[in-house]
């Protein structure tokens, strides 16, 4: 069972935008960190896109306070300037974005990151999940 993982913006977006079917399996994933089993991390440049779709969603008010619930209930990585010079020297990487997500998941050692952009992590060295993958996998590993 992966305890430590990391959560990509476009998850937790699919659940703000409610997105539906998307946003029943991410809100399943994002529950996960309600479970002291588990330790469910994003970064802050995660809860910055979130605030920004928030924003246009629901006001800033609203937007705030989804932030402040995030917050509270997820582990929040560190950016580290070190993060900048590994994706520059990564040649692998093309997106900056993708690449910051990366290095945040691997510094608080998550085991996989869940995005539903798979293919945006083509250089990663743990594994990537769709949500539904994610669930459908942590349920056999747990004998579910």
């Amino acid at each position: 069972m992966i305890r430590n993982f990391f959560i990509d913006a476009n998850v937790i977006v699919a659940i703000i935008k409610n997105e539906f079917p998307r946003a029943t399996h991410c809100a399943k994933v994002l529950s996960l960190a309600q479970d002291p089993r588990y330790k469910v991390y994003t970064s802050p440049h995660t809860l910055s896109i979130c605030h920004y779709f928030g924003e246009k969603t629901y006001g800033k008010q609203r937007a705030n306070e989804l932030v402040t619930i995030l917050t509270s209930k997820l582990h929040i990585s560190n950016h580290l300037a070190g993060h900048v010079d590994a994706i520059n020297n990564n040649k692998q990487i093309e997106d900056f974005e993708d690449g910051l997500q990366y290095f945040s998941a691997i510094d608080e050692n998550c085991k996989a990151i869940i995005t539903y952009n798979t293919q945006d992590f083509y250089f990663s060295n743990i594994p990537i999940f769709m949500p539904k993958d994610f669930l459908c996998q942590d349920a056999k590993s747990r004998n579910l």
